[in-house]
């Protein structure tokens, strides 16, 4: 991977939702995971991975949870849970999730679980490595 990957919400596997000619992936109000994959190599480094989203409807109870993941060697990388009223519901935002990865991992996922009855549509999602960090001595 270059620095900066990015996949339309339709290019994903999926468990819920439906999909959307313009690209979208919307959910269907089923609980359940809206997005997985692309099981994308990626070198040793700090990386941000992050979904845009749009929150549809009044509908504010519930959660996403993100989650980086290697499906080759079951290893969760990170994970962060998000309460419905942090969803933006008028633009796709930005919902991130930062990770890093101590040695090259292959087949790694990005995951999107949707509790039942948040509508949401993913719009896109965008993986990037973080530069390394200098330090001082």
């Amino acid at each position: 991977m270059h620095s900066y990957a990015k996949f339309s919400g339709t290019q994903l596997p999926h468990i819920i939702g439906l999909d959307q000619s313009n690209g979208i992936r919307k959910a269907d109000g089923k609980p359940g995971h809206l997005s997985y994959g692309p099981y994308i190599d990626l070198a040793a480094g700090d990386y941000t991975a992050g979904f845009y989203v749009r929150r549809c409807g009044k509908f504010d109870a519930g959660f996403v949870e993100i989650e980086a993941y290697c499906a080759t060697g079951e290893t969760q990388f990170a994970h962060r849970k998000i309460a419905a009223q942090h969803i933006m519901q008028d633009i796709h935002g930005l919902l991130k999730l930062d990770f890093a990865l101590h040695r090259d991992f292959q087949a790694v996922e990005i995951r999107l679980y949707v509790s039942e009855n948040l509508i949401i549509e993913i719009r896109d999602l965008v993986i990037f490595r973080r530069p390394q960090k200098i330090q001082a001595r």
